[in-house]
């Protein structure tokens, strides 16, 4: 009999033709540029965040040692682009155009402030002066990829060890002087032998990785999972509110604490009314999602109604917050505690909600109001040692 065969080619098929929700047909662009101190240095490690204006779409890159930074896979369009770095005041550039196959570039110059969530990078005042090590990793589109740096001093073979966090910057700090062994690894790569580095007390030393153009990562992906891709787009729209998610660290052994910090900014000129989560006792409803390998989607419950497939935005609210122009609201969640959480692997997590920013409306949005999602920020998870 013949039907099995053609059963199992058909499946094939099927399998390998299917779209991706996010394909790479789009035409697409780069913004490029340096970001300097007041007196024109190079600020290293700043995050530079490019949102796509029609959609509210968002793309995370950083700054390498010498402050320049590149993203090259942006979908053609306007964007405005908000710069952030430890010890300076945030900027924030608006109509900002990416045209197909082309390069948009400019220099960014930052003023001293405190107003910026990220990172620390200045070394502590200790009575005995040490020395830090940071940097960035990122893959050769200027996209953020989940590490884990260590480094060994040579004399002692003491050995300190951190991760990058979700903007793709690392940060080693207390460290005596001396020579270091400087090791990065990742879910699909490491850097052996290594890089040699000589920290000097009261001083940053500052080392990159940016992976080579033909480095990506292997999927294994199943007919099932090929399926689950298909899911609801979100309707380009101009949004009252964006959503931005951060995560300390990216690169964790499983079974342990994954927080993230999810923001809520009001980017009307009125103020906008959000309710908190009364089930969960977040500060404004949201639903946590995870892209898998192949693209393989799901969702993390605790923040929806229970089904994972419509926010409540209409019915018993909890308190009401009233947003400003501009203004934020924070939340903090731990990924342990919520069911649905992948397992091995290297993962995209976002979150989203409903635009209720209808002004003085809050609780008695549309039924079906526009959704708005934030940044994808990757995760990689490993089995413990």
């Amino acid at each position: 009999m013949r039907a099995p065969s053609i059963l199992r080619a058909v499946l094939t098929f099927l399998l390998f033709s299917l779209p991706r929700p996010e394909g790479n047909a789009q035409a697409t662009g780069t913004i490029a540029g340096t970001v300097v101190d007041p007196q024109g240095g190079a600020i290293a490690g700043a995050h530079i965040t490019m949102i796509e204006d029609s959609t509210g779409m968002s793309y995370d890159t950083a700054t390498n040692c010498s402050g320049l930074y590149r993203r090259t896979d942006l979908p053609a369009g306007g964007y405005h682009l908000r710069l952030e770095a430890q010890g300076f005041r945030p900027e924030t550039k608006s109509f900002v155009p990416v045209s197909p196959s082309q390069i948009t570039q400019f220099e960014s110059r930052l003023w001293v402030g405190t107003a910026y969530g990220g990172p620390v990078l200045e070394v502590e005042d200790k009575t005995q002066p040490m020395g830090a090590i940071f940097g960035t990793v990122i893959d050769h589109i200027g996209a953020p990829v989940p590490a884990r740096i260590t480094a060994t001093e040579k004399k002692s073979a003491a050995h300190y060890e951190t991760t990058t966090d979700s903007q793709g910057i690392y940060r080693l700090s207390n460290l005596p002087e001396g020579n270091y062994r400087l090791r990065f690894e990742g879910a699909h790569f490491n850097s052996d032998p290594g890089q040699e580095l000589f920290v000097k007390p009261s001083s940053l030393t500052c080392s990159d990785l940016r992976m080579p153009d033909d480095w990506e990562t292997v999927e294994i992906c199943t007919a099932s999972c090929a399926i689950k891709t298909i899911t609801a787009p979100v309707t380009p729209v101009h949004t009252g509110v964006e959503l931005q998610v951060y995560a300390p660290s990216n690169f964790i052994v499983l079974g342990s604490q994954l927080w993230l910090t999810v923001t809520l900014t009001n980017t009307m000129s009125h103020p906008i009314l959000v309710s908190t989560d009364k089930h969960s006792g977040a500060a404004f409803v949201y639903q946590v999602y995870h892209d898998g390998p192949c693209g393989c989607t799901g969702l993390l419950r605790r923040h929806d109604t229970g089904d994972g497939k419509q926010l409540a935005t209409n019915e018993s609210p909890g308190l009401i917050h009233r947003v400003l122009p501009g203004g934020t609201l924070t939340d903090r969640v731990d990924l342990r505690t919520m069911t649905g959480f992948p397992w091995l692997g290297t993962y995209e997590i976002g979150v989203e909600r409903p635009d209720t920013s209808s002004e003085g409306n809050c609780c008695e949005e549309p039924k079906n109001p526009p959704m708005v999602r934030s940044n994808q920020i990757k995760l990689t998870v490993v089995a413990p040692r």
